[in-house]
């Protein structure tokens, strides 16, 4: 956005509301809900289709699929056990009960049921996220901010459409790859592995600028105000585990000390009420 208004650009064009809408269209997503709706035949022929397409063996889609499965569903973390919040607030405040009833109802990735990812397209809390930052850096920066991906003509669209339409053939991803083409040059739409710069590469910039920020990010991390809401243990089990992976930091690690430090800077800033 600084590199923008700096250029005297007025419009800023962004497609982070894509994935949900034109998109959408995981293989393992596509065989999931074909599986649930006893369509086997459909949900072998897709993965077939996928692995001549891409080269894949079938036994190993299929490991890719289990694994995924079972990690994501089956063998996913309690929120107690995957949470720094205290645990007199997480009682207090019904926050299992109410997490837990958040992704039955909107989902929570590759193994979402057809009316989960409806949901999740009209999902009020992500909204609510966009439009703030968006609305935020519009006015720093003096530029408005436009997300063809989030128009309620695309999310009308895009809701309506049954999983065939996002996986076809073996492609993933097929309302971009098909239906754009013309419009998008063909050496992006038949790129199926590579992925541009994007927000999926930040743990790599953390730690390749780990030296610059790294003073920053533990100092927000020991934030008293932090104390009222966080379990100490939990972060200081999360500073020792970053302090002995410097400069290897997962992605895992880096979001969950990103988040702890974005609550560490609102509680700083409104602290006292103001």
């Amino acid at each position: 956005y600084e590199d923008a208004h700096n250029d005297g650009c007025k419009l800023m064009l962004s497609g982070q509301n894509g994935n949900a809408t034109i998109s959408y269209g995981s293989i393992l997503s596509y065989i999931y809900q074909k599986v649930v709706k006893l369509h086997f035949s459909s949900a072998y022929k897709e993965a077939l289709a996928f692995c001549q397409l891409r080269k894949v063996p079938k036994k190993n889609l299929l490991k890719v699929f289990l694994t995924q499965y079972f990690n994501r569903v089956i063998n996913s973390k309690p929120f107690s056990e995957d949470c720094f919040t205290k645990t007199n607030l997480i009682k207090k405040y019904h926050l299992k009960k109410y997490i837990s009833t958040t992704d039955r109802k909107n989902g929570n990735g590759l193994f979402d049921s057809k009316k989960q990812h409806q949901n999740f397209i009209y999902m009020p809390r992500l909204y609510q996220h966009i439009g703030l930052y968006d609305t935020y850096m519009s006015l720093q920066y003096n530029i408005i901010s436009e997300d063809p991906t989030l128009t309620p003509e695309i999310i009308e669209l895009c809701y309506n459409m049954p999983i065939d339409c996002f996986v076809k053939n073996g492609k993933e991803r097929r309302v971009v790859r098909d239906y754009f083409k013309g419009y998008i040059p063909n050496e992006i739409l038949d790129n199926h592995t590579a992925r541009g710069s994007q927000g999926a590469d930040f743990n790599f910039r953390v730690n390749r600028d780990w030296d610059k920020i790294k003073n920053q990010v533990l100092e927000i991390l020991n934030e008293p105000l932090l104390l009222e809401y966080l379990d100490k243990k939990k972060i200081d089990d999360l500073i020792h585990t970053i302090s002995q992976n410097e400069y290897n930091l997962d992605k895992t690690m880096v979001a969950e000390a990103t988040v702890i430090g974005a609550l560490g800077y609102f509680l700083r800033h409104h602290a006292g009420g103001n």
